[in-house]
């Protein structure tokens, strides 16, 4: 009875450590995005688009030119090409992207000292407490079954890095769940400076 209960243990540890290994390792094949202006990168499926909002021209269209994109303040990613890469606010940018980034130079411009320590006084609950990059972020899940706007809801993560404030957002599926992919993604997100 010891010698198969030993043996289930070990088939079980060895599982998870082959399962490990695998999630970890399926992301060999990714690009890899880095932004140089403000010092991070991150790993991403290799079919998926990067584009930047061409902010110097007042509009919400999408470039992809890699020296707007490489140091852009905010970034659309989706898995395919977007002509228009929409407003950033509360709302994931456009309804066919898949994650935005948006980092706040000084921080978050709500008034008082930049970038705010605690994020949790400026947002209600419910939300979780995360770590991105070795930050302390904040995961504020927008998956009520009420919202108002499903086709470009989303959750999103804020944190600080520096003297800067980044905001990113996960896309939500119609069921009040995201994609297992973007836990990847985000644990691929470092900072490089």
């Amino acid at each position: 009875m010891k010698k198969w209960l030993f043996i289930i243990i070990v088939l079980v540890i060895a599982g998870g450590v082959l399962g490990f290994w695998w999630w970890k390792n399926s992301t060999v094949n990714w690009q890899t995005y880095r932004n140089e202006r403000f010092g991070y990168e991150l790993r991403l499926p290799k079919e998926w688009v990067i584009m930047a909002p061409a902010e110097y021209l007042s509009t919400d269209l999408c470039r992809t030119d890699s020296i707007i994109v490489n140091n852009a303040s905010a970034i659309v990613i989706a898995k395919e090409r977007l002509d228009l890469c929409g407003f950033f606010g509360e709302y994931l940018p456009s309804h066919e992207a898949e994650l935005a980034i948006s980092v706040l130079e000084g921080g978050l411009p709500l008034g008082g000292p930049y970038p705010i320590k605690d994020l949790t006084s400026i947002l209600q609950p419910p939300f979780e407490h995360r770590v991105v990059a070795g930050q302390e972020a904040v995961f504020y899940p927008n998956n009520s079954p009420n919202r108002d706007r499903p086709d470009i809801d989303a959750s999103r993560i804020y944190f600080n890095h520096g003297s800067d404030s980044y905001l990113i957002f996960l896309k939500f599926g119609a069921d009040g769940t995201y994609d297992p992919i973007y836990d990847q993604i985000l644990s691929a997100f470092r900072f490089i400076k």
